[in-house]
């Protein structure tokens, strides 16, 4: 019972409403909803990638890749394909996160050597002045190799304040949502 009531409410949160057992998208048409993600290790190459993707496919981009041209589009991205009556478009997503190194992202995105380097040329200012959250540092749950470069993490010993200044960012990041917000841990967890 208490699954389904959060499975509910989630649902509520991101666009749906329930009626009789099944699912309608709520009065709000697609372009008032907006959804934002928080993404702790945004600067990482899961979090840039991800970055590069959805701007990518937000400004319908073209390049040209190893072996071909590549048109950004959301093939197999489930919220918009055949669901996307139901979801709110990702083209007036935010995304916002925390890492604890000070790179920006653009520049992150063309060390990780990941995508394409034209792709990476058309997107790398935009995600350069993309603000980061500074990070909470325990080198405890920090691989040595991270720690000369965490340059970018909130410094307290006292737990409670980290734990403020991580709800300060997060309502921070909701007002300028304004909708419902996910966030998603991409950071490293080696020890």
């Amino acid at each position: 019972m208490l699954k389904s009531f959060f499975l509910f409410q989630f649902l509520v949160e991101v666009g749906f409403a329930a009626k009789k057992n099944h699912l309608r998208p709520l009065s709000a048409s697609k372009e008032e909803r907006k959804v934002g993600c928080l993404i702790v290790g945004l600067g990482g190459a899961n979090g840039v990638t991800c970055v590069a993707g959805l701007l990518a496919n937000k400004r319908k981009l073209s390049w040209e890749g190893e072996k071909r041209k590549i048109d950004a589009d959301w093939t197999a991205c489930l919220t918009q394909g055949k669901y996307k009556d139901f979801c709110a478009s990702l083209d007036n997503a935010e995304i916002g996160g925390w890492d604890i190194r000070e790179t920006k992202l653009g520049d992150a995105l063309a060390e990780a050597r990941i995508l394409d380097r034209e792709l990476v040329r058309k997107v790398r200012d935009e995600m350069n002045g993309i603000p980061i959250y500074s990070g909470i540092w325990d080198k405890r749950y920090i691989g040595e190799s991270q720690h000369e470069t965490a340059t970018n993490v909130f410094e307290s010993s006292n737990h409670l304040e980290k734990l403020e200044k991580l709800r300060r960012d997060i309502r921070q990041f909701k007002k300028k949502v304004n909708g419902h917000t996910t966030i998603i841990w991409s950071a490293s967890v080696e020890a």
